[in-house]
């Protein structure tokens, strides 16, 4: 059969108060069974679809609307050349200001790394806050004293082990004498304690009835390679 072009009123709408209507343009109907074009205003036919009826061959189907037109999407815009260059610049400049300032943490987890800050010429040292004396003990005899304890490291991340500062005191808080010793390894592990055991000789003779006091405090030195 061949097709035909009817007006408007030529096709009936059935049902319906024309509410949720789309935007109104031209759109044109065919009748699936007698191929009749109908071409109708688009704001008749609601987004639910509407029923219809040729009025050339009394056929009923469910017309649906028009789809909206889809508007293209745009690609997200992308870095360019120069944008990605600078980023790229920022980026290390970053990892070797961490690499610096977190220098003694991770030379203390990667000695191998110690000679290349060290040739540098950036210093190594103990992370003091990290670590603490603990469970200090000392006896003297006349003049020879012996100081004992542990060096506890109290972080998540292994340290370099620092010198001790050893200051025998009189009664009064007077120094009569001070000392610095190293300990036997280089690097405390985290949450670990380093046991310490040193013996110092007072360059006095006092009796064993003389009050003396022992402080030893952590100080800081620069690491070295062996």
């Amino acid at each position: 059969m061949s097709s035909s072009v009817a007006k408007r009123q030529d096709l009936d709408i059935i049902g319906g108060d024309g509410s949720n209507k789309i935007r109104t343009f031209g759109m044109l109907l065919t009748c699936v069974k007698c191929e009749t074009i109908f071409k109708i205003d688009a704001g008749v036919i609601p987004r639910q679809g509407r029923r219809v009826r040729c009025t050339v061959c009394d056929h009923v189907w469910s017309a649906q609307p028009m789809p909206y037109p889809v508007p293209p999407v745009s690609p997200e815009p992308t870095p360019s050349t120069g944008q990605g260059k600078l980023i790229g610049f920022l980026a290390i400049i970053i990892l070797l200001v961490g690499l610096g300032v977190y220098r003694h943490t991770i030379t203390a987890i990667a000695p191998v790394f110690t000679p290349i800050y060290q040739s540098l010429g950036m210093d190594i040292s103990a992370n003091l806050q990290a670590v603490e004396v603990q469970k200090l003990k000392a006896e003297r005899q006349r003049n020879i004293i012996h100081i004992s304890g542990d060096l506890a490291n109290t972080s998540s991340w292994p340290v370099h082990a620092p010198q001790l500062h050893l200051v025998v005191s009189n009664a009064f808080g007077h120094s009569l004498q001070e000392e610095t010793i190293r300990l036997d390894k280089g690097i405390i592990a985290a949450k670990e304690s380093l046991h310490f055991a040193h013996q110092l000789t007072l360059e006095m003779n006092l009796a064993d009835d003389v009050v003396t006091e022992i402080t030893v405090t952590p100080a800081n030195r620069d690491i070295h390679l062996p």
